[in-house]
């Protein structure tokens, strides 16, 4: 017979005034799984990563926040929450509400390649099924908000990102290699230049060794849904990056708000030219504009374009793209340059726009039954400005 939940109040133990180091009360109630725990409103600060059993659900109050202490940062595994056995796994997580403080002025972390360096995480959530994250508030981390690794049929919604002291490499929600059927749902960046980074990243390779990344591995990630992203003025808003693993059957809705460097980020980092394996991408219904730079690279940053696709890419589509008034229109609308033979179709452009992308591309020619573009060759390809109906794009 399966034993019924249990329900315990956090209060019971933990002190919550802000002052008292409550991590053993915490880990004493989510301990043994199969429970739901209460955290009432209230500051609770924690020395050492909160470790979340299976079929576990903690509710945090609207106004309860969970913040690593300071000086609490000394080590990798120090982020606020995890779940407890990222090398057996995990199942049936599910996390409600709060705020959730990674106190990166307090919290530094070390130095990329050292062992067991703090890695500035706040969330972290490696090798789990049927993971809900939602309603919370994820603040101030001196890297990623929250990271996903080997995880399958998650849920992340309903997230305010909050970082008053921007860092580099300050991605909203990564995702690892081994990630599979999730849904990644109104994300919203709730200060200015947040995130730091990648709203969404979707990384099936990377550099696993940088602290960061440890825990992680390069793999396939396949079925994702992302809905709903807003940012004032994020670094960058879809982050897809991949040598050789998959990254496929990706749908992307609603995207709106400012971007600092790219709308999309597909560009090839330290991979050879002609690389990648990204496929089934859809991307609908885009409002956007680019902002200043606000960092000591303006004329490089701004000049970057908003879609900046460096890999290759296969059914490859965008639907419904808007620049937004106040826009920074020294930026490119989008810009291929992957060395493949890339076969583009595009419509809805003005006549100004139609001419200066043929201009560019010697092998595009302009098709009057499809009112569209289309383009075969090695050419790069940009768009300098404005937006479009729909683009598709597939490279050989």
């Amino acid at each position: 017979m399966k034993s019924k939940t249990s329900l315990i109040n956090a209060r019971d133990s933990a002190a919550g005034d802000g002052c008292t180091d409550d991590t053993r009360a915490l880990q004493k109630a989510l301990d043994g799984g199969n429970k739901t725990v209460i955290i009432p409103d209230g500051i609770y600060l924690v020395t050492e990563a909160l470790r979340v059993f299976s079929n576990t659900r903690i509710t945090a109050g609207p106004n309860a926040v969970i913040r690593l202490a300071d000086g609490a940062g000394k080590k990798l595994e120090n982020w606020i929450v995890c779940n407890a056995d990222a090398r057996k796994g995990n199942s049936g997580i599910t996390i409600e509400g709060g705020a959730w403080d990674a106190n990166c002025r307090a919290n530094p972390r070390g130095e990329e390649h050292a062992p067991g360096a703090f890695s500035g995480v706040a969330v972290s959530f490696i090798n789990t099924r049927k993971l809900t994250l939602k309603n919370m508030t994820v603040c101030n981390p001196d890297s990623f908000f929250i990271r996903l690794g080997d995880s399958e049929d998650f849920k992340v919604e309903n997230i305010r990102l909050l970082n008053l002291y921007p860092r580099i490499n300050q991605d909203g929600v990564h995702i690892g290699g081994g990630c599979r059927r999730g849904l990644i749902r109104k994300i919203h960046a709730i200060s200015p230049f947040t995130p730091n980074d990648d709203l969404v990243a979707l990384n099936a390779d990377d550099d696993v060794t940088r602290h960061f990344n440890r825990g992680m591995r390069c793999g396939p990630i396949e079925d994702i849904v992302i809905d709903d992203l807003y940012a004032d003025s994020a670094y960058t808003f879809i982050r897809m990056l991949s040598q050789d693993n998959p990254i496929r059957n990706i749908r992307a809705a609603n995207l709106h708000g400012g971007v600092r460097v790219n709308l999309l980020n597909l560009n090839r980092w330290r991979f050879p030219r002609g690389k990648g394996n990204i496929s089934n991408v859809t991307v609908k219904n885009v409002a956007i504009r680019k902002m200043p730079a606000q960092n000591t690279f303006p004329d490089t940053i701004e000049r970057l374009p908003l879609c900046d696709i460096g890999l290759k890419i296969n059914n490859f589509i965008i639907e419904n793209f808007v620049r937004l008034p106040a826009d920074c229109t020294q930026a490119a609308t989008f810009a291929v340059e992957n060395d493949c033979q890339n076969d583009l179709k595009i419509n809805g452009l003005t006549a100004e726009q139609r001419e200066q992308l043929i201009g560019t591309m010697p092998s595009a020619s302009w098709n009057a039954a499809r009112n569209g573009i289309s383009a075969n060759g090695i050419d790069k390809i940009s768009l300098a400005s404005g937006g479009f109906r729909r683009l598709e794009l597939n490279c050989r």
